[in-house]
């Protein structure tokens, strides 16, 4: 099957307690480009996608200890995950139609190639603005990522700008929000090692700092830097006007 040109960054996880549908979803999604990853359970699927915030869910309904309706649940109710789309998978999809509000399509199984093409077409084509927090602060990520979730973006996290170049070569951001003092490779360090390599030299970066600009520190982020965001009482709402 041709790949879908959108797909070839695209994490999707499934969620499905039988193995074998699980390998026939990864083969075929596999065929179209996307990266997979897969759970055995409710429980493991919504860990999962709170730690990789896949671009597309696949989830079956019928799961002994969380079925899939509570997994739909919660990731309508979770802050980090609302924003996921999930699309469902199962041989009672259309028959519980009524009771699963949220998801972006039912698929009941055996889903064919066609219809897995036509959900993940359409999820990407609608995906979220992809943004990569670099903050060697934990608070700080936790607090810029948790803000511009809500805002419906897709966030990605790196302690420092060694951590974010790794990040960047499997993630394709469409801006990175970054802190100037981090150890192993700062801000400025970071900025240099991006502009270095040409697949990254127009990505746009916006720097939050809480220190004072020497003359030459600001002329170099004046050059290298989209903006340059001071951490005081109106970041958030400076934030959010990214999105």
């Amino acid at each position: 099957m041709t790949p879908v040109a959108e797909a070839s960054d695209a994490l999707v996880l499934v969620i499905d307690d039988d193995a074998d549908a699980r390998l026939l979803l990864a083969h075929a999604l596999e065929e179209m480009g996307c990266r997979v990853v897969t759970a055995g359970s409710g429980r493991d699927g919504l860990r999962m996608a709170g730690e990789l915030m896949p671009d597309l869910v696949l989830l079956d309904l019928l799961m002994p200890d969380m079925n899939g309706q509570e997994v739909l649940r919660r990731f309508g109710e979770s802050r980090a995950l609302r924003g996921v789309p999930v699309a469902i998978v199962s041989i009672v999809a259309t028959d519980q139609a009524q009771h699963l509000e949220g998801a972006v399509a039912l698929l009941d199984k055996p889903a064919s190639r066609l219809e897995l093409r036509a959900v993940l077409q359409s999820s990407l084509n609608r995906q979220r603005r992809k943004i990569l927090v670099v903050d060697d602060d934990e608070l700080v990520r936790r607090f810029v990522s948790g803000l511009l979730r809500d805002e419906g973006v897709h966030v990605r996290t790196a302690s420092n700008g060694e951590d974010a170049i790794r990040v960047l070569e499997h993630y394709s951001a469409d801006l990175c929000i970054v802190d100037l003092s981090m150890p192993v490779l700062d801000g400025f360090g970071f900025l240099g090692a991006l502009r270095a390599r040409e697949e990254f030299v127009d990505l746009p970066v916006v720097v939050v700092t809480g220190r004072d600009l020497t003359p030459d520190e600001a002329r170099f982020l004046e050059t290298e830097a989209q903006s340059v965001l001071h951490k005081g009482r109106d970041l958030a709402e400076r934030l959010r006007a990214l999105c």
